[in-house]
């Protein structure tokens, strides 16, 4: 699902790690399940008949929707919630049966305990918590050689000003742009720039999104279902990059998170 730029700024982005790590704790907006994950407080997943198509997540947006301690997902099937738990693309996992596909839908609602909202990435671990629990997921995680985008600094130099610190002012971290930078590209980025901290709350990019959008709707399959995940390349964004962010892309080989399902059931009942 392609966010809007306005509400993809306000969320929290990891690029394309598979392992997130909180520095809260976790029992500060969550119950933990035994071992020690964090889990929702109550969780509901319904089957449903939805006809229809429907968009699926991407790397640094969840899409479920967080409102205070409540999160809803309308339409997710088990794809889109390995999607979502694990912060990856669909083609970074592998070896679901037949029957965990984009057909079987589900409606997810849940709620945190306590009253204050979670961030994106505590969702994902409880959302982690859920698919082995409800759906009895198992999997391992592994490292490939996968085809990305090495994401460096141009000899321009970079030209997004940062703070060290988190501020009412300066509220987006730097993983957004690389987030935000995927969505016009056929292959995962890896951030290679070494770059952290935050910036303007109010930021939005000053690149043709018009263009953009033009050349990924161009490269769509004419036969691809809409609402269907696509990967899809926007030629104008190389230059994008480099003009709004002093940025420079190199499409590479390089070792890559990778995960393969070994095992998943039908969700047990609520």
């Amino acid at each position: 699902m392609r966010p809007k730029w306005s509400e993809a700024f306000s969320l929290t982005a990891t690029g394309i790690a598979a392992v997130i790590a909180i520095a809260q704790p976790a029992k500060s907006w969550a119950q933990l399940a035994p071992g020690g994950r964090p889990e929702f407080e109550v969780a509901s997943v319904r089957p449903i008949t939805t006809p229809g198509t429907f968009d699926q997540s991407k790397p640094g947006n969840l899409l479920g929707h967080i409102s205070g301690n409540r999160f809803t997902m309308r339409i997710a099937t088990v794809p889109s919630l390995i999607m979502d738990a694990y912060n990856v693309r669909a083609d970074q996992f592998t070896g679901l049966p037949e029957w965990a596909s984009d057909s079987n839908k589900y409606e997810i609602n849940a709620k945190v305990e306590g009253e204050v909202a979670p961030t994106p990435d505590q969702v994902r671990l409880m959302l982690q918590t859920l698919l082995a629990d409800r759906f009895q997921l198992k999997l391992h995680h592994e490292t490939r050689n996968l085809t990305v985008y090495a994401l460096t600094i141009a000899k321009s130099g970079a030209k997004l000003t940062l703070f060290p610190d988190r501020t009412a002012e300066h509220r987006n971290a730097w993983g957004m742009v690389p987030a935000l930078i995927e969505f016009n590209l056929d292959y995962p980025i890896v951030d290679e720039t070494g770059i952290t901290g935050f910036f303007d709350t109010n930021y939005v990019p000053k690149w043709d999104k018009a263009r953009l959008a033009e050349e990924l709707q161009q490269a769509r399959p004419a036969n691809l279902a809409p609402g269907l995940v696509f990967h899809g390349l926007a030629p104008s964004i190389f230059r994008e990059v480099e003009a709004e962010y002093g940025l420079s892309l190199k499409r590479v080989t390089r070792p890559s998170d990778f995960f393969v399902i070994e095992h998943v059931e039908r969700p047990s009942a609520n």
